[in-house]
């Protein structure tokens, strides 16, 4: 069976510490960057292992959090709807969903552990634009990481300004044991530029590999499933290619914290600007995917 790609990953850039990397470092961050690219272009998907305690604390509370929201009564959850579809709380086939914005409005009610989930989207949102970085810097690509993280929103805007993000983290709880045939099961890909899952189960997520095999996506404590997106091959002229994936039903109550990173609405995506200089052009051998 094909083994997905797992990463040590940490989010500091680390050409701007000093005192500079020598060559052993460098060759080090060489070859992460295009293990990278090798893994979205290939399998769609990358699996980090986090090195920074900070953001696996952030995450872990974020996730507890979510757990705690998704126990509590009816009423509680019912009181964090929200008149906006595709905000706050919602039931759907197959599993509980709620979906938090940074900068968003206010929900219907108080939502309880809302500090950890704005922690927990930070530190999503700060992985997913580390990933962009690095993948920009890959020996396929070799552009300068504006070239996409460009696209996205300043970091600091929805809190800034009180405007709803661009981004959102959905958090799902699948039922025990509904029929796979349920909608929250169905095979699908995203849109945006990335998907970054965490889940303290190990099991539950699957991506299409080769040959339409379906390949278990190793979460856990520590770990984070990086998809590419719609807009990122999009944007990178089809280089890259969206991947197909689902939940499997696990029996367990599964509990996940999905964040999408999107480009902003006012972005202009040219993919010919976008790949301009690109190591690998998307009418170039090696590209794009078919």
């Amino acid at each position: 069976m094909t083994a997905l790609t797992e990463l040590d990953f940490s989010v500091a850039d680390i050409l701007a510490a000093f005192p500079p990397l020598g060559e052993p470092g460098l060759r080090a961050y060489r070859s992460r960057c295009n293990a990278i690219w090798e893994a979205l272009q290939k399998q769609g998907v990358v699996v980090l292992k986090l090195g920074d305690g900070d953001v696996e604390e952030g995450l872990l509370r974020g996730l507890k959090a979510c757990s705690r929201f998704f126990e509590s009564t009816d009423t509680a959850k019912i009181s964090a709807s929200s008149c906006i579809p595709g905000e706050g709380y919602a039931r759907r086939s197959g599993k509980e969903l709620l979906a938090f914005r940074l900068g968003a409005p206010q929900l219907a009610g108080p939502l309880e552990g809302k500090p950890q989930l704005e922690v927990a989207c930070a530190c999503l949102n700060r992985l997913g634009r580390a990933v962009l970085r690095d993948l920009c810097r890959s020996a396929a690509l070799g552009l300068h990481p504006a070239g996409l993280g460009g696209l996205l929103e300043d970091e600091g805007g929805p809190l800034l300004r009180g405007q709803p993000s661009a981004s959102a983290l959905r958090a799902s709880k699948y039922e025990a044991g509904p029929s796979p045939s349920a909608l929250a099961f169905a095979p699908h890909h995203d849109r945006g530029a990335l998907t970054l899952v965490a889940s303290t189960q190990a099991q539950g997520l699957q991506v299409a590999g080769p040959g339409g095999a379906w390949l278990d996506v190793p979460l856990g404590p520590g770990r984070v499933a990086v998809l590419c997106r719609y807009s990122l091959s999009y944007a990178l002229g089809g280089l890259l290619r969206p991947v197909l994936h689902r939940v499997r039903p696990c029996g367990c109550g599964r509990v996940s914290a999905a964040y999408e990173l999107c480009l902003r609405p006012s972005a202009v995506v040219d993919p010919g600007a976008v790949t301009q200089g690109a190591a690998t052009r998307p009418d170039s051998p090696g590209g794009p995917c078919t």
